[in-house]
């Protein structure tokens, strides 16, 4: 990953970061370069490279200074009528890295690949986007083996936009003879076709898959109790034990004349 940020926070150890350091050294760099050597531009790039380290650098420990140099130097730093705009974008960016640091050190997660830093009229517009289906109220559990069968079917009308499914797939999703693998063919089918394209994209039909049994049940009435045998399935019964004891005689049988042949041979040999 190419740095993009001044080359004071590479060379200096984290401890010896600070604001009048930097300042220093891009004095010292630029003593000789009057275009460059200016504190505004200096402060510029201080900021820039703090930002740029908190959101890019893989070192955590980085990534905690930066961020305390942020805070440090935007509680104290006055700003001229021209940068308020600036001010506030900054404290907002400020504020989501702080909760971020507080979340990381509490759980202990990493968060180099967690940056996702919207702006307030890039959240609001996302939650306008949002569905009903994805609102508090209607929110799906997350773990799909705890859904009801009116998950199962929001989930499905959900995935209706833009789709060849219809609630005729519904019903027949809510059959009694449905089973788990023709869910499946029927969600790969008919969820995740791209209209036009015909191409298959992620679905949570795996997930969904361990669900459809118990689905059934709940769906199908309870059967008759195990204890209780039909007339049928007595009658079943009683041919096959039929079969069984048949079978069992006519071995018995030819056991006792091979016993009998050999009594005979015996005597006869006797005899002679």
């Amino acid at each position: 990953m190419a740095k993009t940020w001044n080359s004071y926070f590479d060379e200096t150890d984290i401890e010896d970061w600070g604001s009048i350091p930097f300042h220093e050294s891009w004095a010292h760099n630029y003593k000789n370069d009057y275009e460059k050597l200016s504190y505004d531009k200096a402060t510029d790039s201080f900021f820039k490279s703090l930002r740029a380290i908190a959101n890019k650098s893989t070192d955590i420990e980085k990534v905690r200074k930066a961020v305390f140099l942020m805070a440090q130097e935007y509680t104290f730093r006055w700003y001229s009528d021209n940068l308020l705009a600036q001010k506030k974008e900054n404290k907002d960016y400020l504020r989501k890295y702080w909760d971020l640091v507080q979340v990381q050190i509490g759980s202990g997660n990493n968060i180099t690949h967690k940056r996702s830093f919207e702006q307030p009229e890039e959240n609001q517009a996302k939650k306008r986007k949002m569905t009903d289906l994805e609102s508090e109220g209607n929110k799906l559990p997350d773990d799909a083996r705890k859904w009801s069968p009116d998950h199962v079917k929001k989930f499905l009308e959900s995935r209706m936009n833009g789709s060849d499914f219809n609630n005729d797939d519904i019903k027949k999703i809510r059959k009694q003879d449905l089973t788990g693998k023709a869910f499946f063919r029927l969600t790969e089918e008919k969820l995740t076709r791209i209209p036009g394209l015909y191409e298959l994209k992620p679905s949570p039909a795996e997930e969904i898959m361990e669900l459809i049994e118990e689905l059934k049940e709940k769906l199908v009435k309870e059967e008759a109790s195990p204890a209780f045998v039909s007339a049928t399935e007595f009658k079943k019964f009683r041919e096959q034990n039929k079969k069984e004891l048949e079978q069992i005689r006519s071995d018995i049988y030819t056991i006792n004349s091979k016993i009998k042949i050999v009594e005979i041979v015996e005597m006869i040999d006797a005899i002679l």
